[in-house]
């Protein structure tokens, strides 16, 4: 027999059996306990946050709605990412125009707001949230404190949360558009106002411009103040007629609207140019 043809007969042997597959190592099971235990502690920690916050509201319904949001908002966001992140979103200051600008963006922003506001008031005949309803009956220290937590808190929490937190970790992984679409999204959501749904995204598409070209939280947050303030006063004068709109409201309206919405995107433009040249 030649060598060829040995070759060719022990080429021709039984067929190798296919080792099996391997069992998971236990490192890997125990990455996926230390993942279980950690959501489960963060889920622990914020409904321990909620229930404290929601206990401190009924204590007191001004000062406890403040420290509500500022631990969903500020405390919340630092047990989810760390407390590195506190530090990374107050890192960088804004020039005092820059700010300034962002503020006169959230006056000018307003009618158009209120016009998305009014939209599916009057074609689906929806009732608005009568936001004015929850100062009735409470003492004055109560109501600064609601207006605190209004004008004050909600603005510098919010804002840590969704376009200094939220925002920035979303642009790791996406386009910065679809970055501020998503943290707009996300904050539209947790107002939990259906007829507002429109107006709310739209405001935080302007808050995450701010924030994305100044680099900066401050005309951001000066621009969210502006409009909860201006809210505040337009529900306060008359809150019954902001709590439905009708076809004809709509058209009186729009021009208004029309208005707000140039010059909001001419503020932008300018906004997004003086930013430019102060990152420069």
């Amino acid at each position: 027999m030649t060598k060829s043809q040995s070759s060719v007969d022990s080429s021709q042997g039984a067929p190798v059996e296919e080792p099996e597959p391997a069992a998971p190592s236990s490192a890997s099971s125990g990455r996926t306990r230390s993942i279980a235990l950690r959501v489960g502690l963060l889920l622990a920690m914020s409904c321990a946050l909620i229930s404290l916050g929601a206990l401190l509201q009924w204590l007191s319904p001004g000062f406890g709605a403040f420290a509500l949001t500022g631990l969903l908002f500020g405390a919340l966001p630092v047990l989810v990412f760390g407390k590195g992140v506190w530090k990374q979103a107050w890192l960088n200051r804004s020039r005092p125009r820059l700010i300034l600008l962002g503020a006169l963006v959230g006056l000018l922003n307003y009618v158009l707001t209120l016009m998305l506001h009014a939209v599916p008031l009057a074609l689906f005949d929806l009732s608005a949230q009568d936001q004015a309803a929850v100062f009735e009956g409470l003492p004055l220290v109560e109501r600064i404190g609601l207006v605190l937590a209004i004008c004050l808190a909600a603005p510098l929490f919010e804002e840590f949360a969704f376009r200094g937190v939220l925002q920035p970790r979303l642009a790791a992984h996406l386009t910065p558009r679809w970055a501020i679409l998503a943290a707009a999204l996300c904050f539209a959501a947790i107002h939990f106002n259906l007829a507002g749904l429109g107006a709310i995204v739209e405001l935080g598409l302007v808050l995450g411009l701010l924030a994305y070209w100044s680099g900066s939280l401050w005309p951001a947050i000066a621009a969210h103040a502006i409009h909860n303030i201006v809210t505040l006063i337009i529900f306060a004068i008359g809150s019954e007629a902001s709590e439905t709109a009708s076809i004809s409201d709509l058209g009186n309206l729009s021009p208004w609207a029309l208005g707000s919405f140039l010059l909001t995107a001419n503020a932008l433009r300018a906004f997004r140019a003086m930013a430019r040249c102060a990152n420069d």
